[in-house]
């Protein structure tokens, strides 16, 4: 059978054979051009997306970096606020702290001077009674030697 369908074949049957591989060829070129031509635009449509996503995206970022600088700006001002109002708090309690310290002292240094007058006058107290001790021991010491002297004297006039 392989030598009759040899045998078969013609001109007219190669030539029409030719053809038909030559039309299934310019076909695939046609379908393969297709095809590039088709990726190609799937290409740049892509790439248009991205382009677009890609701007898209940094118009984002760029409208979140103004809207964070302007809550860091907020933030600042609430953080600049609340030192000045801690300061002033600070200073007003401050304030008072030497108020009561000033109070405080005036008191403990009217108590001591008070205690000083109170100690200066037991002192003095005590000295006029060491005062009068020390007289009357003087006053004891001259009546005991003007006795002394008396019996002596008296003494010595009975030996006479």
């Amino acid at each position: 059978m392989a030598t009759m369908a040899r045998e078969t074949w013609t001109d007219e049957r190669l030539d029409d054979l030719n053809r038909r591989v030559g039309d299934g060829f310019r076909e695939q070129r046609e379908d393969t051009r297709a095809l590039r031509e088709e990726m190609t635009r799937g290409h740049e449509s892509l790439r248009d997306e991205i382009k677009a996503g890609d701007e898209a995206l940094r118009a984002e970022m760029h409208a979140g970096d103004e809207s964070l600088r302007t809550e860091i700006q907020a933030l600042r001002g609430e953080v600049k606020a609340g030192h000045e109002s801690l300061r002033a708090e600070i200073k007003t309690v401050d304030e008072s702290l030497r108020g009561e310290i000033k109070a405080v002292d005036g008191s403990l240094r009217g108590e001591i001077r008070a205690g000083d007058e109170s100690l200066r006058g037991e002192f003095d107290r005590l000295g006029d009674r060491l005062d009068r001790l020390q007289l009357m021991m003087i006053g004891s010491l001259a009546t005991m030697v003007a006795t002394l002297l008396a019996v002596v004297l008296g003494i010595v006039v009975d030996k006479l």
